[in-house]
């Protein structure tokens, strides 16, 4: 992956980020609503102020990287509402059958998409901030982007998004995603870039899955992490949307696929 692995960066932070209220949704449920958020949690009012500010602040760093020129009108046309259980095993429970191994989750909507995050986890590695951002740039790039991304790129940029981190000043995106680092290794996980490509629009085993995460981050931070490479991932995703299929469309951008990912 060369030296572009090891690269995060800080960018100053701008101006403070306002809730626009925050308020008892019932006996136990608080709602704080902000400009692209409504945050529904059972937390202190603190912390869900916090939440939403955050989320907002995320928000501004995807559109500044991105150089999204939608206008303020459409911003706002699709609020992502989401709602903080208290706990991993609350959003499992809430996603119901096939969501053993699932840590948050999203749903699209047409008028108010909706994901489902944990207040608390067990592993510092793996936080409920990690699994929002996760979720959301999801939203972000479903929101903004008429042709769907590859499903490495999918994972891959959610996974790169959701550790960035804050100071009152600043803030760092592109750090290690240190909760897939356990399958980058080893015997067990393996996988050619070849497959990568082509592991979208199918039911994946629980080790493949896990593939598809942690090596859709390196990928996407690889690309990520230098111009040129930006502009091969371009070319790729123009001759994706053309109709190319997976394997001569990376060929058309990457050139040699045979990238040190195992």
């Amino acid at each position: 992956m060369g030296t572009g692995l090891g690269r995060w960066t800080r960018v100053a932070v701008g101006a403070a980020v306002g809730v626009i209220a925050a308020t008892p949704a019932s006996a136990e449920w608080r709602e704080a609503r902000s400009r692209h958020f409504t945050v529904y949690s059972e937390g202190k009012e603190a912390d869900l102020r916090e939440t939403a500010t955050r989320l907002e602040q995320f928000d501004a760093l995807i559109r500044l990287l991105s150089a999204n020129a939608t206008v303020e009108a459409d911003q706002t046309a699709n609020p992502l509402t989401v709602y903080v259980v208290d706990d991993i095993a609350a959003v499992r429970r809430l996603y119901g059958k096939g969501g053993s191994n699932v840590g948050g989750f999203y749903v699209p909507r047409a008028d108010s998409s909706v994901a489902f995050t944990p207040r608390y986890t067990s592993d510092d590695d793996f936080t409920g901030q990690l699994v929002l951002f996760h979720e959301y740039a999801h939203h972000y790039l479903l929101s903004n982007y008429a042709a769907p991304y590859p499903a490495w790129f999918s994972e891959g940029y959610a996974e790169y998004m959701s550790t960035v981190s804050f100071t009152p000043t600043t803030i760092a995106f592109g750090r290690p995603a240190q909760h897939r680092a356990a399958s980058l290794g080893g015997d067990t996980f393996t996988m050619s870039v070849d497959r990568l490509f082509t592991l979208g629009g199918k039911r994946l085993s629980d080790i493949d899955t896990q593939q598809l995460y942690a090596r859709g981050w390196l990928l996407t931070h690889y690309v990520m992490a230098d111009p040129v490479r930006r502009k091969q991932f371009g070319t790729y995703l123009a001759r994706v949307g053309e109709g190319m299929p997976q394997r001569e469309a990376a060929i058309a951008g990457f050139g040699d696929r045979r990238l040190a990912l195992g």
